[in-house]
């Protein structure tokens, strides 16, 4: 796809003006799909944590069009209860609902660990105090509050073309808006559904995960069939565009719909950025036909290089039977009683069986067995062990569906963040931390968690393959630190 990203890119270069991306909910930093585009796409970051945003600040201080705004959003301005969970990431304006964490071990880290009050702003409010007329698309992650965040921006709504939200199905948090909600309210701001993505499923206390269930996707005449895991549906990222991006006509203007072609390119919607160009060729001047001609060039050669892929693909799976993932469920009260203090050297293998979520079966490699992360950005080993502060603990990642995944990989060690740092090596990239001298651990098992910024889809799916992936990961090493003389 580098020369469709190229072309596109210089597709940007042309525009008359950069694009706007509002970014709200921003822990963790920004998605490559934004960065490739350099200078032409003005980012901005919006997160109430602020020393999360000085962190991010630092990362991307030789990025001058990236900027990071300390504020908390919402239907209007005013004060709030921010209620902080185990896992910070999943704090929310919305009171953890109970009996979702009560009866849903994987949701143990968005228990309520206390309230603060904060400041909130709202989106229209600020723009007009910053001198932002023009917002082209707002991603929105922040733990139930995104139809809050929406109902206080009608009018930078009007400027939008592209919405991605993470939605709820059932409630993760007391009285939050659902999926419908969200849906109504942006159809009466001229918005339609396009694609979910990253469906979040959580198996109830007592029952397995490990079930196979065979579905299908459809897309036309093209059936898509796998094997989901069991559990319910909790959530999911919903992707909503403006009515003349799914239907766009030549009356837009060809470089309203070279921006809509960038916008929608960059979340892979490749058929929306085809229509967009061949829309825009109509009224194209001349000096500009060219580079609208090269992406539309580009994309086909992707569209063809990718078909003769997915049969290459078809033909391997046709030699080859791919087993049905059976990641073991988590059951972290069975460890509270038996774990035991860490002593020396222990190694959890990709390959064995082990406790923890958001991992796929074990897959043959070289020179190691690993295991993916996903479909989720998070994965988790659960071992019974107490671990303490001063440990070293190394993962080695052998696999990776996008380099710059490796650039943002995020270790927390019982909910506390283990800074990392990586080595390339002939078996993979090893990454390393030592848990901080701070650490004071409120369970006696040990929860080893990664987060990755993004999982990348399998396209087309495999069957027996998780939907999307992240990192393979071969080992977890732990290390006690020395006892001392």
């Amino acid at each position: 796809m580098a020369a469709f990203d190229e072309a596109v890119l210089r597709l940007a270069k042309a525009l008359p003006a950069q694009l706007t991306v509002v970014d709200v909910g921003c822990r963790w930093g920004f998605a490559d799909r934004w960065l490739r585009f350099g200078d032409r796409a003005r980012v901005i970051g919006f997160d109430p944590d602020v020393e999360e945003c000085r962190r991010l600040e630092d990362r991307y201080r030789d990025q001058p069009w990236i900027s990071l705004v300390p504020e908390g959003l919402g239907a209007e301005p005013g004060t709030a209860t921010l209620y902080v969970t185990k896992e910070p990431a999943a704090s929310s304006l919305y009171p953890p609902a109970a009996a979702a964490v009560d009866h849903h071990p994987a949701l143990e880290d968005e228990r309520l660990d206390h309230a603060e009050t904060v400041q909130l702003v709202t989106l229209d409010d600020w723009a007009t105090g910053a001198g932002v007329d023009v917002v082209d698309l707002v991603k929105l992650d922040t733990q139930g509050s995104e139809l809050d965040i929406l109902r206080g921006a009608p009018r930078t709504l009007a400027s939008v073309r592209a919405i991605e939200c993470e939605v709820q199905f059932n409630e993760l948090y007391d009285g939050v808006p659902l999926f419908g909600d969200v849906d109504r309210y942006l159809r009466a701001h001229g918005f339609v559904l396009w694609q979910f993505r990253n469906l979040a499923h959580h198996a109830r206390a007592g029952s397995r995960l490990d079930f196979s269930i065979p579905t299908s996707w459809y897309h036309d005449s093209y059936q898509a069939d796998f094997h989901a895991k069991a559990g319910q549906l909790f959530w999911c990222d919903a992707f909503f565009v403006k009515q003349d991006v799914a239907a766009p006509t030549p009356q837009l203007g060809w470089a309203e719909l070279a921006r809509d072609a960038c916008l929608t390119s960059a979340f892979g919607f490749y058929d929306l950025a085809q229509m967009a160009l061949d829309r825009a060729l109509e009224t194209a001047p001349p000096e500009s036909a060219p580079r609208l001609q090269d992406a539309l060039d580009a994309l086909e050669s992707m569209l063809r290089t990718e078909e003769r892929r997915r049969a290459e693909q078809r033909d391997a799976l046709h030699a080859i039977s791919v087993p049905v993932i059976a990641a073991p469920p988590a059951r972290p009260w069975l460890l509270e009683r038996d774990s035991v203090p860490l002593v020396g050297t222990h190694t959890v293998h990709a390959a064995d069986e082990f406790e923890g979520t958001g991992w796929g079966g074990p897959e043959a490699g070289v020179p190691s067995m690993w295991r993916w992360t996903g479909p989720g950005r998070e994965a988790a080993v659960d071992l019974p062990l107490r671990v303490p502060p001063g440990t070293r603990v190394e993962v080695l990642v052998v696999a990776v569906r996008k380099r710059t995944i490796l650039d943002q990989l995020a270790l927390e060690v019982n909910g506390l963040p283990v800074p990392l740092r990586s080595e390339h090596g002939p078996d993979g990239w090893t990454f390393t931390g030592v848990v901080p001298e701070s650490y004071a651990p409120s369970r006696r098992f040990t929860r080893l968690l990664l987060r990755t910024t993004e999982t990348v889809p399998l396209d087309p799916p495999v069957p027996g393959a998780l939907l999307a992936q992240g990192v393979g990961v071969a080992r977890f090493t732990l290390t006690a630190p020395p006892v001392p003389a």
